[in-house]
């Protein structure tokens, strides 16, 4: 199985010296790319933006988006997929905390090709999109699928979600991170090249598939109605390319407390 990686960064509100050396970093290394769009609290926009720029590009099997931050086991995710199953798969770590909010977070979203075309087979008109896009995507699937359907929503707890992994001890010395993990977020540069060098990657023993029935308590069911602030947001037709806060400039996330950097 091939792999293609991409780095994703915003290109609409960058200074000409950014600009100029992420072009050299593109033209060296091949794997860099501007999405057209501004800086802000846009992620749905930008998961768009990145299947559709996928779809485009590559006849695909899996799409995995990720954070900057995470370290991934890539060898031994390339053993697993072979064993994994080509449609109707949504793989990743889940929120099971409240009633009527089961979500997959969006620091890790793998989907087989069968779920992202049906995200873009949606009308283009009424396509909704929101600020965070693990709540877009939940919104997405309640609208493309029913509870008939037999969508397979593995949640894989070898995927360390939080605390953000820089915050914990046991991650500053730990090696061979790919015995025990699939993945892990919150990593910090110096870590990421740490378990780059000792991560003993490569193929494992496959795993059972957890299902979310398995490992959540709670009826599988998502309702954005009932989320609470900071994260509370109105839906809007992706095809507006809404702007929800204007003048942030940069979401620095739940990993800096949630704050937020604004344009001067």
């Amino acid at each position: 199985m091939q792999v293609e990686c991409k780095f994703f960064t915003d290109g609409l509100q960058i200074s000409k010296e950014q600009k100029l050396l992420l072009t050299q970093e593109k033209h060296t290394y091949k794997d860099l790319e501007f999405q057209p769009l501004v800086g802000g609290r846009t992620f749905g926009l930008r998961y768009l933006y990145h299947i559709m720029w996928a779809t485009a590009k590559y006849n695909f099997s899996y799409f995995l988006r990720v954070d900057d931050d995470y370290f991934i086991c890539m060898e031994r995710l390339l053993h697993e997929l072979h064993h994994r199953p080509t449609k109707m798969l949504s793989w990743g770590w889940y929120h099971c905390m409240f009633k009527d909010l089961i979500y997959k977070d969006e620091a890790w979203t793998l989907y087989s090709h069968d779920v992202i075309h049906s995200f873009l087979l949606q009308d283009p008109r009424q396509i909704l999109c929101h600020p965070h896009a693990d709540q877009q995507i939940s919104v997405w699937i309640n609208s493309v699928y029913n509870q008939t359907e037999n969508l397979i929503h593995f949640d894989d707890r070898r995927l360390h979600h939080f605390p953000p992994a820089r915050r914990i001890d046991k991650f500053k010395s730990v090696t061979r991170i790919c015995n025990h993990f699939m993945g892990v977020h919150g990593t910090s540069q110096a870590m990421m090249r740490r378990f780059w060098i000792h991560s003993n990657d490569g193929a494992k023993n496959v795993t059972a598939l957890t299902n979310i029935s398995q490992t959540c308590d709670k009826p599988n069911v998502f309702n954005i109605s009932t989320i609470g602030k900071p994260w509370k947001f109105d839906l809007r037709p992706c095809i507006e390319n809404p702007q929800w806060t204007p003048d942030e400039s940069m979401w620095l996330g739940i990993h800096a407390g949630g704050k937020t950097k604004n344009s001067p």
